[in-house]
């Protein structure tokens, strides 16, 4: 909560010299510890401001782990993994992340994509335990589709249907998707960016082309 949208207590967790890689390290620890160090690690990306974004760059270490994880994790270690990967592609380009595929083990950027599109299928509605889950999916799509390979991945996600699941996403969006974070059911702290706002981006780049910068949350 302290570096959630706050680059003030994002500085104050950067004070430490070594919190990036006990961050890191820990992403390979329990449960808990891991979805913690991964929530803490994607805020600190998000929100610390250009003044840390050179050392920032060490959490691409992350990465590998993250995409395996989106491989084969589900529920909230999945949703964390994803929204993790979101952030860490600020500071790569599309030939980065296909090289950080291979060494995952993912051989294939169509296996990814065939991943990202069985979420949102299997996600077809929010829900209270991943409230996140869709919107940090489509934020990748985004990416995806705008990082220099983007016209590959445009290709690919409409070969999945991308453009039928966004479709319905935009259909079912909720006010559950609207918040960062939960007091019970009671939501803290909405999202700057409306979730339908950013299937809506998606859809446009699906109908176009890739090419551009990522969208911002």
């Amino acid at each position: 909560m302290l570096a959630l949208e706050s680059e003030a207590g994002c500085a104050a967790i950067l004070k430490r010299g070594d919190v990036l890689d006990q961050l890191v390290s820990a992403l390979q620890d329990g449960d808990a510890r891991r979805l913690n160090a991964a929530r803490v690690l994607r805020n600190l990306c998000a929100y610390s401001g250009e003044k840390h974004r050179e050392r920032l760059r060490a959490v691409t270490k992350a990465l590998p782990g993250a995409l395996n994880a989106t491989m084969a994790e589900r529920d909230k270690v999945l949703e964390v993994s994803i929204g993790l990967t979101t952030e860490i592609c600020r500071f790569i380009d599309g030939e980065r992340f296909a090289a950080e595929l291979r060494g995952a083990g993912v051989a294939e950027e169509r296996a990814y994509v065939e991943r990202l599109a069985g979420i949102l299928r299997q996600y077809r509605y929010p829900e209270i335990r991943v409230p996140r889950m869709r919107r940090f999916v489509v934020q990748q799509v985004i990416w995806l589709m705008k990082c220099s390979r983007g016209d590959r991945y445009v290709e690919l996600f409409r070969e999945v249907g991308m453009e039928r699941l966004l479709e319905s996403i935009a259909d079912t969006t909720s006010e559950l998707e609207c918040y960062h974070v939960f007091s019970g059911s009671v939501g803290i702290s909405r999202h700057r960016e409306s979730f339908l706002a950013i299937v809506d981006s998606a859809r446009e780049v699906i109908a176009g082309s890739g090419g551009g910068a990522r969208a911002e949350e």
